[in-house]
């Protein structure tokens, strides 16, 4: 009989021949407690009504682990005392507090995971969040000596779980609200141009399977996330209209059924990005997945293959600037800019919104735009030239208010301003008394 559950009613089980039951706490623990008593009709009742007391206070927030159970191994674990629900021990809520951020993509939930496991779990643990301090957040921040983006990273977690916390009164006030993030300046895209483009693909040809070249050449022409690359399938692909949608990403081994943005895209295909579909599909159309490993004939768990094996050995070997690989995507999105695509265009392609893609490219934006525009000048101005000249005005006998020719209105002021300045220096003035005549016979008065 030891050791043998058997339940005998709701959160009422029998265990190594004693009552025990078993309930879950706000945070979906769940949790069972042995009562000591023996199975008697008696001891039932009383068990249950006992749950029924202890679910009671659970939901409504005033339930306190030691009050019932003292001697618990999970209150001498834990420290779930009286104040179990109000103030609890720091590493228990920050268990907690990760497992509320179901929301986050795998890849951003792991990061919080070991920074709190390495960076803030040792310096508070067995501490009541109550007890800790701003001035003791921002002196563990300050031991640790790391580039901006590096802190920003470490603060966000600690001060999601004092928020979470200080929203649910279960502490006072929250010691993280005072300590602002640091000033990072997001590195710029670093793009290759189209000469660069074309060396990488004709080495990656040269060397590597033909899936490999493939692979590449879709993503310098489709600007595709990597996590949305290797996740790509043949059903995603509409040959006839010269479209693939994107609506998956794999990161980290898991597929994430939405993209970066949680918002699916069609992304048009150019005559490259269709031209290497083309050509991959002799090699894999038979397949549910369009890129697959060369090594294994599988998809792509992650973009390590890519990234290790095939970019950064090719950047090396011809001898061009270190890149991450998701320069890929920020390589067609110049391009784009640079061929004179309508931005807001642009950024639907990449999945961005138009706001974010301005601040991104902004440097590209700019420089695409310079021209346009300033053809819209220079076109005004030869049309009005052109204007001048099949109507017969001479600008050069254009009149002033003071019916005097404007190019020597010109002329007697720059004369007079030159004068004024000489003779304020002290230096003797010309001397000629009367102004110039001939603006190109004093060429020192354009200066």
């Amino acid at each position: 009989m030891a050791g043998r559950r058997v339940s005998k009613g709701a959160g009422v089980q029998v265990h190594g021949g004693k009552l025990r039951i078993w309930f879950k706490l706000q945070n979906g623990e769940r949790c069972f407690e042995s009562l000591g008593t023996r199975d008697t009709k008696a001891n039932r009742k009383a068990a249950e009504a006992l749950r029924e007391e202890i679910c009671h206070e659970i939901k409504h927030g005033s339930f306190s682990y030691s009050k019932y159970f003292p001697d618990s191994k999970r209150v001498l674990k834990t420290g779930m005392h009286s104040e179990n629900i109000k103030n609890p021990v720091f590493e228990i809520f920050c268990g907690i507090w990760l497992k509320m951020q179901c929301d986050l993509a795998v890849s951003t939930r792991q990061g919080y995971e070991r920074i709190i496991k390495f960076h803030w779990i040792p310096e508070f643990r067995g501490r009541r969040l109550e007890e800790i301090t701003g001035l003791e957040i921002m002196s563990v921040l300050a031991k640790k000596n790391v580039k901006p983006k590096t802190y920003n990273n470490l603060i966000t977690p600690i001060k999601g779980v004092f928020k979470v916390a200080y929203q649910h009164k279960l502490i006072g006030s929250d010691p993280s609200e005072k300590i602002k993030f640091a000033r990072n300046q997001a590195p710029e895209p670093d793009p290759l141009t189209l000469e660069e483009v074309e060396f990488v693909l004709q080495f990656i040809k040269d060397k590597y399977p033909l899936s490999v070249y493939n692979c590449f050449e879709f993503a310098f022409f489709t600007g595709l996330r990597t996590s949305e690359l290797i996740e790509l399938k043949w059903t995603d692909i509409d040959l006839v209209h010269k479209i693939a949608h994107i609506s998956r990403a794999k990161v980290r081994q898991v597929v994430n059924c939405h993209t970066k943005t949680y918002k699916p895209r069609d992304v048009e295909l150019n005559t490259r990005a269709l031209d290497a579909l083309k050509r991959q599909f002799h090699i894999t159309g038979s397949s549910g997945y369009i890129w697959l490993n060369p090594n294994t004939d599988k998809a792509y768990i992650d973009d390590r293959p890519l990234r290790r094996w095939i970019w950064v050995p090719t950047l090396k070997a011809l001898s061009l600037r270190h890149r991450h690989c998701y320069q890929t995507r920020h390589t067609y999105a110049t391009l784009l800019l640079m061929s004179g695509v309508n931005p807001a265009w642009a950024a639907k392609q990449l999945g961005h919104s138009v706001k974010i893609f301005h601040e991104r490219y902004a440097r590209w934006i700019d420089k695409a735009d310079k021209g346009r525009e300033l053809s819209k000048v220079e076109e005004t101005l030869f049309s009005f030239q052109s204007n001048q000249r099949s109507t017969g005005i001479d600008s050069t006998e254009i009149k002033c208010a003071n019916n005097v020719p404007k190019r020597r209105q010109l002329l007697v002021s720059s004369w007079y301003k030159r004068k004024k300045l000489v003779e304020a220096a002290g230096i003797e003035p010309a001397s000629a008394s009367t102004p110039p005549q001939d603006l190109h016979a004093y060429p020192e008065l354009l200066i």
